[in-house]
């Protein structure tokens, strides 16, 4: 598969940010690079455009048909771009129009499997190219060229000169099939413990979650994958799949796979022994045992040998997410104090969350920690961030925006807690035979 990455040309500032034109030069650029991509590309490509009007007047430029996807809105995922691409099994070429950091960031993804802020040009193409041979999958840069000149412009930074063609690193070259399967539901703090405590103990483990998830403690999680593409907990790797085909490819690389294709469709592809739903009051549970070997609910709402084979419970001091509100607390934004003594801030609405903090950042209390819609998030008391919803993150209520550790330090805010440290031994125990499975 093809996939071409075009950055919007010079557009003019000012706000709306959607509603940005080209500038004159602008349109002069785009309209040089669709020429040359118009004799490059090939007819049948599928060409996708972010809802900003500069990205729109881009794609226009091409003069072909092309679709406006909402989620290529500037400040999109990784996973968003891979999504909304098919990557990496699509049949025909596609050209993605967007904006950065995204795209720079997609092809630092691809080209490295790693979270890197490459920068890409205003205008400027980046054509990327994923191919098998010899059962090995790679990833090559075929070109990079800018709206100054119709040529290729050599390679980026990042990239050495002489060798544009950079194949993604292998971390565990075995099949996927000499281990056992496990399907994790939530990638939250809980489930993303249980998920590399599996991989640790021999397990080929999908992680399985919705788009744009809201979970807010991402330095304990592997949420990040969702978001950048790849994260890292616990001395495991996460990898986002935004096809089933690929997933077997990623487990073949020793790494979790992450995705938002449902648990039903992984299971029907990859035949699972285990599956532990550890999404926890963000959904009715469903009744989930007898469709997997072995069903592991985690949760008061799972009964064991009635809707899961084993019923677990989290922590007590644990964040529920997706709890609604009380109908009496009426302001949009709450605050409360959880018995360990943190405190976070929860929504009453839905929207999009933004922000430019980072996990661990030090903060003050009613400081601006982020937006929700048009409503600022301030932070509930004076620490640390412990939990910080993701840029982007599609927000519900009772999703739980931030979360402050007054008394702690930077360092508690990454790796996994000693809480779900220990629902992930039990989970192990289960498997090892420790917890007798109801007939």
């Amino acid at each position: 598969m093809d996939l071409i990455l075009w950055r919007h040309a010079e557009a003019e500032p000012g706000e709306p940010d959607l509603g940005r034109r080209l500038t004159a030069k602008g349109i002069q650029q785009a309209e040089r690079m669709a020429d040359w991509l118009d004799r490059h590309l090939p007819a049948t490509t599928r060409v996708l455009s972010s809802p900003a009007d500069r990205a729109r007047q881009t794609a226009q430029s091409l003069k072909r048909k092309f679709r406006v996807v909402p989620d290529l809105v500037p400040g999109a995922t990784v996973s968003a771009v891979l999504g909304a691409a098919g990557w990496p099994d699509a049949r025909e070429a596609v050209l993605v129009v967007g904006h950065q950091p995204t795209l720079g960031e997609v092809a630092a993804f691809l080209l490295t499997d790693q979270e890197l802020a490459w920068s890409v040009r205003k205008g400027a193409v980046w054509w990327l190219s994923y191919r098998v041979r010899d059962g090995v999958a790679s990833t090559v840069l075929k070109v990079v060229i800018g709206v100054d000149a119709h040529r290729p412009c050599g390679s980026p930074r990042f990239i050495k000169p002489s060798h544009a063609a950079c194949t993604l690193p292998r971390m565990n070259q075995r099949r996927a099939t000499e281990r056992p399967i496990a399907i994790v539901v939530g990638c939250g703090d809980v489930g993303s413990a249980i998920a590399c405590a599996l991989h640790t103990h021999g397990w080929s483990v999908v992680l399985v979650d919705e788009a744009d998830p809201a979970w807010h403690r991402r330095g304990m999680a592997l949420t990040n994958a969702w978001y950048i593409g790849n994260a890292e907990l616990d001395g495991a790797g996460a990898c986002f799949c935004a096809s089933l085909k690929s997933i077997p490819s990623v487990l073949a690389r020793g790494m979790i796979a992450a995705t938002t294709w449902s648990w039903g469709s992984v299971a029907g592809a990859l035949h699972p022994q285990v599956l532990v739903d550890a999404e926890r009051a963000r959904r009715r549970p469903e009744v989930l045992r007898g469709r997997v070997p072995i069903t592991i609910g985690i949760g008061t709402d799972f009964v064991t040998g009635e809707n899961v084979d084993v019923a677990l419970q989290a922590p007590a001091n644990a964040p529920q997410a997706g709890g609604a509100p009380s109908p009496a607390q009426s302001r949009d934004v709450l605050v409360a104090a959880m018995e360990r003594r943190s405190y976070v801030v929860a929504s009453t609405r839905y929207g999009r969350f933004a922000t430019e903090r980072r996990i661990g950042d030090s903060v003050r209390a009613g400081e601006k920690v982020g937006t929700l819609g048009n409503e600022a998030v301030a932070a509930p008391a004076t620490g640390f961030l412990l939990g910080l919803a993701a840029r982007g993150a599609r927000i519900q209520p009772g999703d739980e925006l931030v979360e402050v550790d007054p008394g702690g330090a930077s360092c508690r805010c990454h790796g996994v807690d000693a809480a779900s440290r220990a629902l992930a031994a039990s989970v192990l125990s289960v498997l090892d035979g420790e917890v007798v499975i109801a007939p």
